[in-house]
């Protein structure tokens, strides 16, 4: 079928075209389909063990929205569980351990078998020594995988993964994980990180962290890498968070057996490369200071980076002229316990 419309007063249209219409309200999965997923609300369809633990598993009142995929304009149904139910997990293998899924499965006679009909299915999987989940069916959406051991008598939370894919209205942000973040999206779609608290929006070719506040952006940290210093059994540490392009890191060397400073450049890798897009004389400097051992006074320390840079620069202040030079050109020494390099940056990404 070329162009379809709804409702005209005066014509009739198929209940695919009915769905299509539904597709046209949630968000899309890159086409004018809709994505698979959990609406909010409710229990969100969530799976759960017994509270006294059984070979069943509980599902939670919710809505998802279920792609159709037998064709390519079969459009999306809205699904919803209305009150709570029990599933019966299959019993237990002997030897082997398997994998289970649980599964919203919608199923239209219109396109395939005699059952017009949605349910939530468990899907057995097939036991093995390193078993692996099965497929799931067409016209679905997975809520869950269950890791059955080998004899096991009752299904508990520990083997309960909590596998749903969130969806939403058309233009609204959905809640992911940043490990498994929405494939085949529309430019624009936001999303809302639950494990790292982001909000990233997808380009076209990749996500991109929105504006944020400086309170929910979290720290990561990083090991980097310094030159110029002979490491010896020295410790480094660093951390970093980043806002939009907009990256703030620190980083620190703390002495061990065999380190010095010798004469010559010092440097400590950025956790992100910097931009190389700033046009003439720019880029960024921060501050540090250096110990030389325990108990000993700071001193000192300035650090820079240049567009394009993966590393920032660190000099001492030489107190001759009160230029800036390298730590060890500029008399720093780093050779007892206690010695210590610490440097802070803020610089625009790549």
């Amino acid at each position: 079928m070329g162009m379809r419309v709804n409702w005209m007063q005066n014509g009739s249209y198929t209940a695919e075209t009915d769905r299509l219409l539904l597709s046209s309200l949630f968000a899309s999965n890159g086409t004018f389909l809709a994505r698979s997923g959990v609406l909010a609300g409710g229990g969100e369809m969530a799976v759960t063990a017994q509270s006294t633990p059984n070979m069943t598993v509980a599902v939670a009142t919710g809505q998802c929205v279920v792609q159709g995929t037998m064709t390519a304009t079969q459009g999306d149904y809205v699904v919803t569980a209305d009150s709570a139910f029990n599933l019966t997990v299959a019993t237990a293998d002997a030897t082997n351990p398997r994998i289970d899924l649980v599964c919203v499965v919608v199923q239209d006679s219109f396109y395939s078998g005699a059952t017009d009909a949605a349910s939530v299915q468990i899907i057995t999987g097939a036991a093995a020594p390193t078993p692996t989940a099965p497929a799931p069916p067409g016209n679905s959406c997975t809520l869950a995988q269950i890791t059955v051991p080998a004899g096991a008598t009752t299904i508990t939370a520990a083997v309960i993964a909590d596998v749903r894919q969130r969806t939403t209205a058309r233009g609204g942000i959905i809640p992911a994980l940043a490990t498994s973040r929405p494939a085949n999206v529309s430019t624009g779609q936001a999303i809302y990180e639950t494990d790292t608290g982001r909000l990233m929006v997808w380009s076209g070719t990749a996500w991109t962290q929105l504006s944020a506040t400086a309170a929910a952006a979290p720290w990561t940290a990083y090991t980097p890498a310094w030159t110029g210093v002979t490491l010896g059994a020295s410790v480094a540490h660093g951390r970093y968070r980043q806002i939009g392009k907009t990256v703030d890191m620190t980083a620190s060397l703390e002495w061990g057996t065999g380190a010095s400073i010798p004469s010559g450049q010092v440097t400590v890798s950025l956790p992100t490369p910097a931009s190389s897009s700033p046009a003439g004389a720019l880029g960024w400097q921060g501050v540090g200071r250096h110990r030389p051992a325990d108990g000993n006074p700071w001193h000192t320390l300035l650090t820079h980076t240049d567009p394009g840079f993966t590393t920032a620069v660190v000099w001492g202040l030489r107190t001759a002229d009160l230029g800036w030079a390298p730590p060890g050109d500029a008399g720093y020494t780093f050779s007892a316990a206690g010695a210590s390099l610490r440097v802070q940056l803020t610089y625009e990404a790549a």
